[in-house]
């Protein structure tokens, strides 16, 4: 799930009514209810907004920092 901050925000937000609350609860309940075959990844770079409870949900959760000016380089020299 991509921009998964969109769909886990946090509850206590002051900023967010019933409806991200009701969202948030629901998914917490789909991931709660899901097999263990099941395979959940969610990408955001905005994870301060996200739910403390979403980050229980988890068993890895990878950081990845911006690209470097040198990398950036190479990933663009490769496209050409």
């Amino acid at each position: 799930m991509d921009e998964f901050d969109a769909i886990a925000k946090d509850r206590n937000s002051p900023n967010e009514h019933g409806e991200i609350q009701r969202l948030v609860n629901s998914l917490l309940q789909l991931i709660d209810q899901s097999n263990e075959q099941s395979i959940f990844i969610a990408a955001t770079n905005h994870q301060s907004l996200l739910d403390p409870a979403i980050w229980r949900r988890f068993d890895e959760v990878l950081f990845f920092d911006k690209p470097n000016s040198e990398l950036r380089y190479l990933l663009l020299k490769k496209l050409v």
